[in-house]
């Protein structure tokens, strides 16, 4: 499961346009370390229905604004009780408005977490290119887990039910320690035989066990006694998880994704009728014609054609697609939005925020579509084994680069997952940007991760 991640970058850019001292955190977000930071500097109040690691809480999630005296920020040495008014450059914050070295080693063990956050992503991106999507999915999911170990340190609360995939700490690390019997392999020696995307997880589970000596500095007191073994337990798993994943790609559990390229097609204008819309414009009872299926299972073109209307302009013999919708929905490009002299919204199919009224002319009559004309915004089809192919989940945005003779990558392309009764694996686009890209009737396209 993927979620938003929230800097002290978006956060300044944010405020430095809102006056308001409250930020409302999206539900399931990750808020970082550093936004936290930001905001307990500037006294702003943090709120959401679940707090940073994903825990359902029933209080406001509140950042205890730091002490005023005299109009200036109060700190507190944590290591000697000593209040600061200012906040020193080698200092950072522990909790609230308690600082500490960052020469701490707690300070270290969240900057080496930090690092094995970068290099998950990057070991995602380099998975993915060499054509293993399920295993950079995979590698999300121990990102997911690496944010809740780290959002758990820094809140100073428990961490429990660590799991992957269904499986519970004890099943992640039985698996582990016997791949004869859960992957018909031996325990593999890492080498180059691996290939490219064998060293990459064997990097990544080399640097977990390298933050969990981190975290034993931090965590372990003089007495050898643990202040967090939930934190080094979970770490402990990680890196099984880590090795889980080298058995399954050893074991040949993974596959290469079949579908590299994503066939790209080109939708001209067209409008998607409601009956009630159908029976005004072609005469009551009316029952559309089936010119041709289309790509995505249950659609289809129609012999249909109807005229589009505005105040200051008009598109004639635009085609109907079937079957009826709930909803009126004219899609448009924006070279067409030019010829009706209307702003339209580019909008995901569905979506009517900011859409135009636009007036329909059939054979038999007008019917005024309200709320109903947009710019359909770059969408691919494709199923949830499609989905684990290319590594990506519904509603995610991507890059598609376009095997044209100008190799033009669009951006922001989102991703729309159903079952293969109502999707088959398609990326649409409009005129405006086939045109402007090159594009073909055969051209295909790569999605790259963002």
């Amino acid at each position: 499961m993927k979620r938003e991640v929230i800097s002290d970058v978006e956060l300044r850019a944010h405020f430095d346009r809102n006056s308001t001292r409250e930020f409302v955190i999206p539900e399931g977000a990750i808020i970082t370390p550093a936004a936290r930071d930001f905001l307990r500097e500037q006294n702003i109040e943090l709120r959401g229905q679940k707090d940073s690691i994903g825990i359902k809480t029933n209080r406001s999630m509140t950042v205890d604004p730091i002490p005023q005296k005299e109009g200036k920020s109060r700190y507190v040495d944590h290591t000697t009780g000593r209040d600061l008014s200012e906040k020193p450059e080698h200092m950072t914050h522990l909790r609230g408005n308690r600082l500490i070295s960052k020469r701490d080693p707690r300070i270290a063990f969240r900057g080496r977490l930090d690092s094995l956050m970068a290099s998950m992503i990057s070991a995602q991106v380099e998975v993915y290119e060499a054509g293993y999507g399920r295993i950079s999915t995979d590698i999300g999911e121990l990102l997911d887990l690496t944010r809740l170990i780290l959002a758990a340190e820094v809140k100073d609360e428990p961490l429990t039910g660590i799991t992957f995939q269904g499986m519970d700490s004890e099943k992640i690390r039985y698996d582990s320690q016997h791949p004869e019997e859960v992957f018909g392999i031996m325990h593999p020696i890492p080498c180059a035989k691996a290939g490219r995307t064998g060293a990459t997880l064997n990097r990544l589970r080399t640097e977990v066990r390298e933050v969990e000596l981190a975290a034993m500095e931090a965590f372990c007191d003089s007495r050898g006694n643990l202040l967090r073994p939930d934190i080094i337990e979970a770490l402990n798993r990680l890196s099984s998880c880590c090795y889980i994943l080298m058995l399954r790609l050893a074991s040949g559990f993974y596959k290469k994704s079949k579908y590299l390229k994503v066939p790209v097609e080109v939708s001209a204008r067209h409008v998607h009728l409601t009956k009630e819309a159908l029976e005004a414009l072609f005469g009551e009872g009316f029952e559309m014609s089936h010119r041709k299926d289309l790509s995505q299972p249950g659609q289809f073109a129609t012999n249909e054609r109807v005229k589009l209307v505005s105040e200051k302009g008009e598109i004639d013999r635009v085609s109907v697609l079937g079957p009826v919708r709930d909803h009126c929905q004219v899609e448009l490009s924006k070279t067409d939005a030019i010829a009706l002299k209307l702003s339209l919204p580019v909008n995901l199919s569905g979506n009517y925020e900011g859409a135009k009224d636009i007036l329909l002319v059939g054979p038999k009559g007008s019917y005024l579509a309200k709320e109903s004309a947009l710019i359909a915004m770059a969408h691919i089809h494709m199923t949830e084994a499609d989905a684990k192919a290319f590594g990506v989940t519904n509603g995610e945005k991507v890059g598609v680069t376009l095997e044209t003779d100008r190799a033009v990558t669009l951006e922001n392309v989102i991703i729309r997952v159903d079952s293969p009764e109502k999707a088959s694996l398609a990326m649409h686009i409009d005129f405006d940007e086939a045109n402007a890209s090159g594009v073909t009737g055969n051209t295909k396209g790569i999605i790259r991760k963002r």
